[in-house]
């Protein structure tokens, strides 16, 4: 399995589990910095695009969410190991 970003690399090391809305973080950062904190409407929306969660789940993960009060917008790409190695 390749990290695609370096948050994925931290959890790994934090001996943090996936979950089934890792796929989904970016997406849900950006509803969350728009405005939308509603489980349900989330959980609505991310059933629209075919992923089937709990609500139970979602709402632990907004919690996470809610105790910074916002989630920062996604930061550059990580350089890759070719241009690190130059």
């Amino acid at each position: 399995m390749q990290a695609r970003q370096v948050d994925d690399l931290l959890a790994h090391v934090a001996g943090q589990r996936p979950s089934v809305l890792d796929p989904w973080r970016e997406y849900l950062h950006q509803r969350w910095n728009e405005g939308c904190q509603s489980a349900t409407v989330l959980r609505r929306e991310l059933a629209e695009r075919g992923l089937d969660c709990s609500i139970r789940l979602l709402s632990r993960y907004l919690r996470t969410m809610q105790a910074t009060g916002a989630i920062p917008t996604a930061g550059p790409q990580p350089p890759t190991t070719r241009t690190l190695v130059r």
